[in-house]
């Protein structure tokens, strides 16, 4: 049980390190890598921090609650959801490249770990995935 854990530590940390330089490699120049939705979601990020600190439900924020509620299933996920990981790091740093990036790491990293479980459960074989 003990190198079953071991190893499964290893290789979650190896998984770590790979998201840390993939993610350290896009934002070395201290600039974010933006996209076209950035502006919005750096807003957000905001949004969802104040409502944090002022202990609201993030269930129903005010400023997702656009077209009547129409589509509100998706916008309770993304962004809302989703963007945690960044408001997060936010509301402990202040920082919004620090926040903006410890949230790519970490959605990096759980990509990384989903990716890994589905080519084991496609391949049955734990030899052809390593």
């Amino acid at each position: 049980m003990t190198s079953t854990f071991l190893r499964k530590s290893y290789l979650y940390g190896f998984l770590l390190v790979i998201a840390f330089i993939h993610i350290f490699l896009l934002g070395y120049n201290t600039t974010i890598v933006s996209g076209l939705d950035t502006g919005f979601l750096l807003s957000r990020i905001h949004g969802i921090n104040d409502a944090l600190l002022q202990h609201n439900s993030l269930n129903n924020l005010y400023s997702f609650a656009d077209f009547s509620n129409v589509g509100s299933a998706i916008q309770n996920f993304y962004p809302n959801k989703f963007l945690l990981f960044f408001s997060i790091p936010y509301l402990l740093t202040h920082n919004f490249i620090l926040s903006y990036y410890t949230g790519l790491v970490v959605l990096t990293f759980i990509g990384l770990i989903i990716g890994y479980h589905t080519m084991l459960s496609f391949c049955g074989k734990k030899r052809q995935v390593h």
